[in-house]
């Protein structure tokens, strides 16, 4: 059978024979409280209990009658009669374990809720935020271009993740190489396009080329003077470069579009016509 503290509403489980038929005074080994249990009623008795609180839940409040303070038992009077000790026995003998008062699970559960809720908030924050990130990433990346072209600084942030964008409105369309002997002499021949993306006519700059090693690290590179200067808007131009006596360690090629300001390489003499590609862009260079 269970029994609660009337005090601290703590419930503990013991057998109905530890109580005996005559019933017993308990005492609460958490708040010393101590009050009067009766035995287990049989089934009868119980049954009349039940009609009897279903009919004084029934009964209107006003209807009800209060019983004075006089006539209540003192169950929870503390005494040195017998049954002091006994209640004192009971609370260290006959007491198996004590139970999680209703008032402690509900205030548990609430907590739980509270813990469920800012859990749940945090998570939201960190979604959207994360969210955000990404969106912006996402339209950085597909409006590159147009960002670079109103502000032409940003390139360099994209470079740095290894993006490539447009210069000016310029793109680069990807170079094919290939190793070719001419005159009895080994050859690195570049092919490529350039195209304007642009809604109007840009003039095009001059190009670099560059041969690069497996770690990444310039070899040697070499300025294209591209075949116009002006390229219609939506327009297409080829270039063409040659270079003799490759480097055996070059992997791959890399070319960029040159700033009127930057020291421009030696041309060579021997490559001629217009090229294009955003800054650090490589293409492999075929191996003998």
């Amino acid at each position: 059978m269970i029994l609660t503290c009337p005090d601290c509403s703590t419930r503990y489980s013991t057998k109905p024979e530890a109580i005996g038929p005559n019933g017993r005074t308990v005492r609460c080994a958490n708040c010393s409280a101590t009050w009067f249990v009766a035995a287990e009623p049989d089934i009868m008795e119980l049954k009349e209990q039940q009609r009897a609180e279903e009919i004084v839940r029934e009964t209107p409040v006003s209807a009800q009658v209060s019983v004075p303070m006089s006539d209540q038992t003192g169950f929870g009077s503390s005494s040195s009669s017998p049954s002091s000790d006994r209640a004192s026995e009971f609370g260290n003998d006959v007491v198996d374990k004590p139970v999680m008062g209703a008032h402690v699970q509900i205030r548990d559960m609430a907590d739980q809720r509270r813990r469920n809720q800012r859990l749940m908030g945090i998570s939201m924050v960190w979604v959207i935020t994360l969210g955000a990130l990404i969106a912006a990433a996402l339209l950085g990346y597909f409006l590159r271009h147009k960002i670079v072209e109103r502000a032409p600084a940003a390139a360099s942030i994209y470079q740095a993740f290894g993006i490539s964008v447009k210069d000016k409105g310029l793109d680069f369309e990807n170079p094919k190489t290939r190793n070719v002997v001419l005159d009895g002499q080994p050859t690195l021949v570049v092919n490529g396009h350039i195209r304007n993306r642009s809604a109007e006519a840009r003039q095009v700059p001059l190009i670099e080329l560059s041969l690069v090693n497996a770690s990444g690290e310039k070899i040697v590179s070499w300025a294209v003077q591209p075949s116009k200067d002006m390229i219609p808007a939506g327009g297409r131009m080829e270039y063409i470069s040659e270079y003799p006596d490759p480097p055996i360690d070059a992997a791959s090629l890399k070319y960029r579009f040159l700033d009127d300001d930057e020291v421009v390489p030696a041309l060579n003499p021997e490559k001629t016509s217009a090229d294009e590609k955003d800054k650090g862009s490589t293409a492999p260079v075929p191996q003998e």
